[in-house]
């Protein structure tokens, strides 16, 4: 079977955590609302337009085999663009930054559709969380535990720190940050001596903390923080003037809990939203300084999207939602599978109560819907036409010979020789007669097999025992699949493999 060359870093596991996180910071709505964005499992961050709720454009980093997409986050509006501006082009030039598993952070221009910059964390070490604080500063947070403040304008470190944190990060200030793992702390950043200094600490979660939210207020300091953990029941909000440990606020979700968006913080009042597994959007209220006896704070509302064929309903998973703090007091939602969304703005007086709204299913109007790129195109071939198919084998090309009628295999319409070769039991192989194809190597599979982390799809290549096929295959595998084949016999090797690999 398969022998590794060469050692594989220890560091470039993948870590559980990592994935847990990945699917809550893979989506992102833009500082107004107008765009979402999403990286999906194909490495393929596609943005929508969430006005005509268009998928405006798709775009694959040609670094997505070995740089698995680990968070998104939009950068802030532009200053010089005024709150009441409410136009597609108020977005036009925000961009994307998109932590990878790799270590590395490509800041992605929608506009431009490239990539503008890419900035090295700490490779080979997984970016966990990024935060902006204004379109040129960056802040992202690695595995390795380090906290990096980036340049974003020249795409230079302006200072490296070590933190305890290991899940999220957001920023409160220029020197402000709250890091947490499951404990959730308040630094101060101090760039001339590079280190950090402890302001605060509180109890955080007794899981992973997934996300961090900051409750804004126009034109005073961040007092609030929202924290919650997909193995956790509960969202907490904490109060960073206040030193009690414990939450200034608790929201019960009762269900594993997806993304969570928050409002702005008016007269003391917060609206948040959080997304669960079985697809609900669930909503509360409440005003963080009057809840001087730290009570659970329950639901307000409940919505569900489901679809209606032929009397029975399926439930469409709200993915996502964004608070506009618009006059209407309106929020958008988010709903569908993966590559396919749909997305909804309503008034947020209209959710109280359990709420079930009728929609068509996204994905089952997408693959009704006629297209150009369904249709099977066979090009014409001449006789001396010869295809390099899956593995580089050739095959040969159809016969443009017609058949008569009750000969399905074509052979009444061959000449005499061919059609005496066909019959033979002990065929010769002569330049003439028609060879069967020959595989000698599996890098088209294999690739499939790394691009889908299917197993069953690894464990037939890696069951290959031919030592030509073997280094066929190995010679005709493009560079940036090598550290994702070598991860994987890493877990093979290790005994995380295949049942019947030994």
């Amino acid at each position: 079977g398969w022998q590794p060359h060469c050692c594989v870093h220890a560091t470039a596991c993948v870590f559980h955590a990592t994935l847990v996180m990945a699917s809550v910071k893979l989506m992102n709505f833009s500082p107004t609302g107008e765009k979402f964005a999403h990286s999906g499992p194909d490495g393929i961050l596609r943005i929508w337009n969430t006005i005509s709720g268009i998928l405006e454009h798709e775009y694959q980093p040609s670094e997505h085999l070995t740089a698995t997409t680990t968070c998104v986050r939009y950068s802030p509006q532009k200053e010089k663009k005024k709150a009441a501006v409410k136009s597609l082009e108020a977005s036009e030039g925000n961009l994307l930054a998109m932590g990878t598993l790799a270590g590395n952070i490509l800041i992605y221009s929608p506009e431009k559709r490239e990539i503008v910059a890419t900035l090295d964390h700490a490779p080979p070490h997984a970016v966990l969380d990024i935060t902006w604080h204004t379109t040129e500063r960056l802040y992202s947070l690695a595995a390795n535990n380090t906290l990096v403040e980036w340049d974003v304008t020249s795409g230079e470190k302006i200072v490296s720190v070590e933190v305890n944190g290991g899940g999220a990060i957001c920023a409160l200030t220029k020197k402000l940050f709250c890091v947490t793992s499951r404990s959730i702390e308040v630094i101060a950043l101090l760039r001339k001596s590079g280190t950090v200094n402890l302001k605060n600490s509180y109890t955080g979660h007794t899981s992973l903390v997934t996300q961090l939210l900051p409750l804004l207020v126009k034109d005073a300091p961040t007092r609030y923080v929202i924290s919650s953990s997909q193995e956790d029941r509960f969202i907490y909000a904490w109060d960073l003037l206040s030193e009690n440990e414990e939450p200034a606020g608790s929201f019960m979700v009762k269900d594993i809990i997806g993304t969570v968006a928050v409002s702005a913080l008016q007269e003391g009042a917060v609206t948040l939203s959080a997304t669960t597994r079985t697809g609900t959007l669930v909503l509360f209220t409440q005003h963080l300084n009057g809840n001087s006896q730290r009570k659970v704070v329950k639901s307000m509302g409940k919505l569900r999207v489901v679809s209606e064929v032929n009397g029975k309903q399926t439930v469409i998973p709200v993915v996502s939602s964004f608070f506009c703090n618009d006059v209407s007091s309106s929020i958008i939602i988010a709903y569908g599978h993966s590559s396919i969304l749909k997305f909804e703005r309503m008034s947020i007086s209209d959710l109280s109560g359990d709420k079930e709204i009728i929609r068509s299913d996204p994905s089952a109007t997408a693959a009704r819907k006629p297209t150009a790129l369904a249709k099977i195109v066979t090009p014409l071939m001449t006789k001396d036409t010869f295809i390099k198919g899956p593995g580089y084998v050739d095959v040969e090309p159809t016969s443009k010979v017609k058949r008569k009628h009750g000969d399905p295999d074509g052979i009444a319409a061959l000449p005499m020789e061919e059609r005496l070769n066909a019959l033979a039991i002990d065929k010769t192989k002569t330049g003439d007669a028609t060879q069967p194809p020959k595989a000698d190597n599996v890098a088209h599979l294999l690739l499939q097999g790394l691009h889908s982390k299917d197993q069953r799809i690894l464990q037939s290549v890696i069951d290959h025992g031919d030592k030509d096929t073997i280094d066929n295959t190995v010679r005709r595998l493009p560079t940036p699949a090598i550290v994702p084949l070598l991860k994987h016999l890493q877990l093979v090797i290790r005994g995380k493999g295949h049942k019947s690999v030994g």
